[in-house]
C-alpha cells in the first residue's frame, strides 16, 4: 500500500483521472486485494478490523469490513492526490470546524509546546495538507529508514511547508528542544514496533507500540493531544483534537511510559472503534498472534 509504485498510481489515478472514475477503479482493486487472502497484507487487515471490532463479525461481516477499508484508504490517496497542488480544492475536502481551528492555533503560538499523536485513519495526509495551507506550523517525526512509497509521501508533506524529521537520536533530541521552545511535533502511535520491550494493552491485547513519545513529552514537560480523522457522511473529512493530556513523571521509566501510553491508547481505541472502517493499518498490531 506504501511502495513507490502504489504511491505512483495514486498521483496518477488523482491527477489524470476524473475523481469518480478513480473511486471506481479503487472499489475494483478492493474487491480484487480482499479475495487475495494469502497476502500477508490481506491477512493483516482481516485480522486488524476483527479486533477493531472486538472479535465480533461474522465472516461475510468481516469481508465487507476489510473491502471497505481498502475502498476508504484509497479514495484518501485520491483526494490527496488530485487535490494537493490546489488550496482552494483543499479546503473544499475538508470539514472546518473548531477543533481544526484550535489545531492551527495550537501551532502558532509560542508557548506552551504541544504533542500531537494519531492513529492512521482517514486521510491523515490530507488533512495536514489543507491546515498547512492555512497556516499550521509543525514537525512530523517519521519513520526512520522509509521505503520509496514513504518517501514520496514525505515529499508531499514538506512541499506543504511541514518539516519531516526522520525519527533517529538527532531528532529525537530536536524534537524536545521544539517542544520546549513552543513548537508542535506530530506522529502517529499505532504503527507496532518488532521486538519492542515494553508491551502496551491495545484493544485489551498486549502489543509492541511505541512509547517513546511519553518521554519525549515528558522531557519537553509538554502535553499530548490525540488527533483523529474520518470522513463523514457528506464526503469531508473531519478533525477530532483531545482536550491536553498531561503526562505523569514516574522515579521507573518502564513504569512511566506503559501507565501514559495507556491513557492515550484508550482514546485512540475510541476513535477507531467510533469509525473501524477508516482505520488504515496495514501492519500486524500483533506480530506474535
Amino acid at each position: 500500500m506504501n511502495t513507490g509504485f502504489s504511491v505512483r498510481m495514486g498521483l496518477f489515478f488523482g491527477q489524470y483521472l476524473p475523481v469518480a472514475l478513480s473511486y471506481l477503479v479503487i472499489n475494483f482493486i478492493a474487491s480484487l486485494l480482499v479475495r487475495m487472502k494469502r497476502l500477508s497484507l490481506v491477512q493483516t487487515v482481516f485480522k486488524n478490523q476483527q479486533i477493531a471490532h472486538d472479535n465480533k463479525l461474522s465472516s461475510q461481516e468481516l469481508h465487507l469490513a476489510v473491502k471497505n477499508v481498502f475502498i476508504y484508504a484509497g479514495q484518501g490517496f485520491i483526494d490527496l492526490y488530485h487535490n494537493f497542488k490546489n488550496y482552494d480544492a483543499l479546503q473544499q475536502q475538508i470539514f472546518d470546524n473548531d477543533d481544526l481551528k484550535k489545531l492551527i492555533n495550537l501551532s502558532k503560538n509560542n508557548t506552551p509546546g504541544v504533542f500531537i499523536v494519531s492513529p492512521h485513519m482517514g486521510s491523515f495526509d490530507l488533512m495536514l495538507a489543507a491546515a498547512s495551507a492555512r497556516g499550521l506550523k509543525g514537525n512530523v517525526l517519521t519513520i526512520e529508514n522509509p521505503n520509496s512509497g514513504y518517501k514520496l509521501q514525505n515529499n508531499i508533506r514538506a512541499m506543504n511547508g511541514l518539516k519531516i524529521m526522520p525519527i533517529n537520536s538527532i531528532n529525537y533530541q530536536k524534537a524536545i528542544k521544539t517542544m520546549i521552545k513552543g513548537g508542535m511535533v506530530i506522529t502517529a502511535v499505532d504503527r507496532p514496533i518488532p521486538g519492542q520491550k515494553h508491551k502496551l494493552e491495545f484493544f485489551n491485547k498486549p502489543c509492541p507500540l511505541p512509547g517513546g513519545y511519553v518521554e519525549m513529552a515528558i522531557k519537553a514537560k509538554v502535553p499530548v493531544r490525540v488527533v483523529s480523522i474520518h470522513k463523514n457522511s457528506m464526503g469531508l473529512y473531519k478533525l477530532k483534537l483531545s482536550e491536553p493530556i498531561p503526562m505523569v513523571p514516574m522515579d521507573n521509566q518502564e513504569q512511566e511510559i506503559i501507565y501514559n501510553a495507556q491513557i492515550i491508547l484508550k482514546k485512540i481505541e475510541d476513535q477507531i472503534r467510533a469509525y473501524p472502517l477508516q482505520w488504515q493499518m496495514f501492519y500486524p498490531v500483533y506480530p506474535d498472534g
